[in-house]
């Protein structure tokens, strides 16, 4: 005998309606403002690793192409600073 299984996965969002209410009674609750800085903080920090990326490969280039000790390691610094 097999037991039921239930598909799960990750959603964008999710709602849960609790004790029967009529869902327009969470209308209320949005915080429309809220979900827009969120979504603002997400792009920016995408935008952001796009850029560390960029900027860690371009530094990863320095840094194998440099004889001066000192300033390969103020790159490697740099480099994990960018990361960390």
């Amino acid at each position: 005998m097999s037991l039921p299984t239930n598909a799960s996965g990750l959603r964008p969002a999710f709602m849960v309606r609790v004790a029967g209410l009529p869902a327009e009674s969470v209308h209320g609750l949005r915080c429309p403002d809220s979900r827009r800085w969120a979504d603002e903080v997400l792009d920016e920090s995408a935008q952001l690793a796009l850029v560390a990326e960029k900027a860690g490969d371009r530094l990863h280039d320095l840094i194998g192409g440099s004889d001066d000790e000192p300033l390969r390691r103020a790159l490697l610094k740099l480099r994990r600073d960018i990361f960390n």
